[in-house]
């Protein structure tokens, strides 16, 4: 069943989080899926109901690594 939801969950090494945080990377997927996150540098989660712009969510965490 379809629960018109989607989640996006992102994770950065400790090695990691002086140039990355995961609170920025899925707030960056979150936005398009009408969405907000939050959690620490090294974890976060974020939810929305835009399931359509879930390949848009992971291409804007892609394009922020990328910088």
């Amino acid at each position: 069943k379809n629960s018109g939801k989607v989640a996006v969950a992102v994770a950065v090494t400790d090695d990691l989080t002086d140039t990355y945080s995961a609170v920025t990377l899925v707030n960056a997927g979150a936005e398009k899926v009408g969405g907000r996150g939050g959690g620490k540098p090294g974890m976060a989660q974020a939810g929305g109901s835009n399931v359509a712009g879930a390949e848009d969510a992971l291409a804007a965490i892609k394009e922020a690594i990328a910088g």
